[in-house]
């Protein structure tokens, strides 16, 4: 009986080493290999292994800037505290905006709105047929994003199809041409004219496509990012892509080659990113906004106690809008020094759109209201 039960010892003491060895063995005999733009994003690699058909094989070039974290307290700054000098509330949810001079179009459930942003009274109203559900029932297609051409005599559109996809179109003259259908099987979700005739698109999965009527039709398709999408901003030849891994893919709109990829802002989701030159602003799940100034390779993380929904940065740069002591106050704060010198009061809800209109307008939206601010 003692040697039996000194077997029973003997193997509960050496199982574990092994388990190790042959499980070492099993291990070792599968070569993993990783695609060097799988760096994009580590966390959906998934053990390494990644969709080949997707993802570019070229290696990207990645840069992770010197990093500064800021705290602002509210009672260290004497702030205009401003109410907005305009406010319109919308009948159903925002699903997005673009601006072209006095000009605001407004994204929604079967419908463009177009306003005049001196009174926010309605020029006029686009409409879409209503589609088939799953269960049959008829309800509006969600018109996903929506863009002024160069001269804002035209408007480019994603609009929901039945089938759960998306199509493209453009608007001129009243009348609506139908670029993209929704055959084509695309989920769309963001869309920005480059010029007169080249639209850049983002789908869900991080894709961005060029579209060029004068050439006929599309010219690139290329995966930017391994991480489902949240935004999208363009500037001065430079695009930018906010998705879930909280890294920032910036790439050549005109050829959709990835230029670089910028870490160390935020490390969850991005919801909102905007780009002036070579300064980029970030807004995200991890609480913090994020300035990355690219020139300088170096990147200012603000901290707040939420979540940031909205960002914006005005033309020159030089002035940051976004939500920092609660998500339905924006602040306005000067980039140089980083002195807040507007508290943006008034939504009452999360602010989840901004834009500078000008240096003296900030325009914000929550889900179903328009807000102005005058910063004079």
């Amino acid at each position: 009986m003692k040697g039996l039960l000194r077997l029973v010892m003997a193997i509960c003491r050496y199982f574990p080493l092994l388990i190790l060895i042959v499980g070492c063995d099993d291990w070792g005999s599968e070569k993993i290999t990783v695609e060097p733009e799988a760096l994009v994003d580590k966390a959906r690699v998934d053990k390494a292994r990644v969709d080949k058909a997707r993802v570019d094989k070229t290696r990207v070039d990645e840069r992770s800037p010197e990093l500064t974290r800021v705290r602002l307290a509210v009672e260290n700054y004497n702030l205009k505290r401003q109410q907005p000098v305009s406010r319109l509330l919308v009948s159903s949810d925002i699903l997005d905006i673009a601006l072209s001079g006095e000009s605001l179009l407004v994204a929604s459930h079967g419908f463009i709105d177009e306003y005049d942003l001196s009174n926010l009274e309605r020029i006029r109203r686009l409409t879409f047929k209503p589609i088939t559900n799953h269960y049959g029932d008829l309800r509006d297609p969600r018109v996903y994003s929506v863009d002024f051409s160069p001269g804002g005599n035209e408007i480019a559109f994603v609009l929901e199809t039945a089938d759960g996809n998306t199509e493209v179109g453009v608007i001129s003259d009243g009348q609506k041409t139908r670029l993209i259908s929704g055959e084509s099987k695309l989920a769309l979700r963001k869309i920005r004219y480059i010029d007169a005739t080249k639209l850049l698109l983002a789908t869900l999965e991080s894709e961005v496509l060029l579209y060029d009527r004068s050439a006929g039709g599309q010219v690139y398709k290329r995966q930017q990012s391994l991480s489902s999408f949240s935004d999208l901003a363009m500037d001065a030849g430079r695009a930018v892509i906010a998705d879930e891994s909280g890294t920032v893919p910036v790439f050549d709109p005109n050829s959709g080659e990835t230029l670089f990829v910028i870490r160390g802002g935020n490390f969850d989701r991005i919801y909102d990113i905007d780009i002036r030159g070579s300064t980029i602003l970030t807004g995200g799940k991890d609480r913090s906004a994020s300035v990355y100034t690219l020139d300088r390779n170096a990147v200012r993380k603000f901290d707040a106690g939420h979540q940031i929904y909205a960002v914006a940065l005005n033309q020159k740069a030089d002035r940051a809008a976004f939500p920092l002591f609660n998500n339905a106050e924006a602040i306005v704060m000067n980039l140089d020094g980083e002195k807040i010198t507007h508290s943006l009061d008034g939504a009452g809800k999360s602010l989840n759109m901004l834009t500078f209109v000008s240096d003296k307008r900030v325009l914000g939206a929550t889900y179903n209201e328009i807000l102005i601010w005058s910063l004079e």
